[in-house]
């Protein structure tokens, strides 16, 4: 998968397309439709590759990474809102305790379209499924807190003008 990834940042589309091929061979997950799709979109075809991602989802509807990469390229296109709920999916289809990407994107999302309120949400979200699912403590949990922190300023601060 490494060297598809470098492949498709490369543009070496038609040698991506011959690993994705012997790829599939060997892996019969969601994978091999991910990286076509990857490979249309670094080609420009970006409906094909949403084409693609659209059948990758309905045949693997249980798979949160198909719901988390799609978001990733709803975003690469702009489309936030689209982006935030295909990470909300990745989120509610994981068994506990579950992977926080999403929650990160999502915070992300919100505070690129000035959406403070929802990026503390999303980080608050993640400090208590950091604390209360992982059971983890110590920086892992004091990086989100800090930037709680930090949009909680960043808050205050427009309210105040």
């Amino acid at each position: 998968m490494w060297l598809m990834d470098q492949l498709i940042d490369d543009y070496r589309l038609d040698e991506a397309e011959e690993y994705c091929r012997r790829f599939a061979e060997i892996d019969h997950s969601y994978r091999e439709a991910l990286y076509q799709g990857m490979i249309a979109w670094q080609r420009g075809e970006r409906e094909q590759a949403f084409a693609i991602w659209a059948q990758m989802e309905a045949e693997h509807p249980d798979e949160w990474c198909v719901y988390h990469n799609i978001g990733d390229y709803l975003a690469r296109s702009g489309r936030y809102h689209e982006a935030m709920d295909y990470y909300r999916k990745a989120l509610a289809v994981q068994n506990a305790p579950p992977m926080l990407d999403p929650l990160q994107a999502i915070a992300q999302l919100c505070e690129i379209r000035g959406d403070i309120p929802g990026a503390l949400a999303a980080r608050r979200e993640e400090a208590d499924r950091i604390e209360n699912q992982w059971h983890i403590s110590g920086e892992e949990l004091d990086m989100v807190l800090r930037d709680i922190a930090r949009l909680e300023k960043k808050l205050s601060d427009a309210v105040s003008k």
